[in-house]
């Protein structure tokens, strides 16, 4: 695998992934054959894997955590997340969802909403990404809030790999 400096990898998890019993073990083994390092690596998950399955999901999350795995809990702020959840499953970061990032221009509720957010996951040492971005005004907003990354179409859509402009070079495939 290429090194791509200190680029970070995220992936989204369905639940189908996170309750199978040899997910820690495939996750071990795809970071063994491309040579990634794991603490490069966070998996994305959900809620509904929290809810679902808590014993399997806190094992799994326990395991992959031990390797360097980082986690973090997508889609935050639009179902039915407990705080509790935040600490008790050791999560690094949480994913503002980006219905509440697309709601900043119309909703004066939900500035106060992710503030109230991003408060939160300060005090327990958590990392905020808010989904979603796509003009400078919500970027402005979201900095504002306090988010310490954001993401969206404002910042580049999905390419190849052969396509990727890091700190303005091309890449080549090889």
């Amino acid at each position: 695998m290429r090194d791509f400096a200190d680029c970070k990898l995220s992936v989204n998890i369905s639940p189908a992934q996170f309750r199978h019993l040899g997910f820690e073990t495939e996750i071990k083994q795809v970071l063994e054959e491309t040579g990634f390092p794991a603490h490069r690596l966070q998996l994305e998950i959900t809620e509904k894997h929290l809810i679902d399955h808590p014993d399997r999901a806190r094992q799994a999350i326990d395991t992959l955590r031990a390797l360097g795995v980082k986690f973090a809990l997508d889609d935050f702020g639009t179902g039915f997340t407990s705080i509790a959840y935040l600490p008790s499953y050791g999560f690094d970061c949480i994913k503002i969802d980006r219905s509440l990032v697309s709601s900043l221009g119309t909703d004066p509720k939900a500035r106060l909403l992710i503030s109230g957010m991003v408060h939160i996951a300060n005090a327990l040492d958590l990392q905020v990404i808010a989904e979603g971005v796509e003009t400078s005004a919500q970027a402005t907003l979201l900095r504002a809030a306090g988010c310490h990354a954001l993401q969206g179409y404002l910042f580049g859509r999905p390419a190849p790999i052969s396509e990727l402009n890091l700190d303005g070079r091309m890449l080549d495939a090889a």
